[in-house]
């Protein structure tokens, strides 16, 4: 296999920062995804078989992160942040307090 991480670097750099970029506003964010992209096309260029293929290899990589991403990007929501909806009955209602056990 004559492709390295280095030479696919110099291939496909500019190319996937433009892809990403119109991805990816927050700039750190966007480094942070293309060091991801790289690390993962450095872990697996020894198992690409077919290195004419390897511009839709790297954008299945790229896609790949993307959406790690951006499922990494949710919101977390604390459950302090919910109203309570239903209030607990207190002694004082006893009626309630059946019609929620039914």
């Amino acid at each position: 296999m004559d492709k390295t991480t280095e030479s696919v670097w110099q291939e496909m750099r500019r190319p996937l920062q433009r892809y990403v970029a119109r991805r990816v506003q927050n700039v750190q964010d966007r480094e942070d995804v293309l060091q991801n992209i790289f690390c993962k096309i450095h872990d697996n260029i020894d198992r690409l078989q077919d290195e004419t293929k390897i511009q839709a290899w790297v954008f299945q990589i790229t896609s790949n992160a993307l959406i790690d991403f951006y499922r990494t990007q949710r919101p977390a929501v604390s459950l302090t942040e919910f109203p309570v909806l239903i209030a607990v009955p207190s002694e004082t209602e006893p009626e309630l307090a059946a019609e929620v056990a039914d």
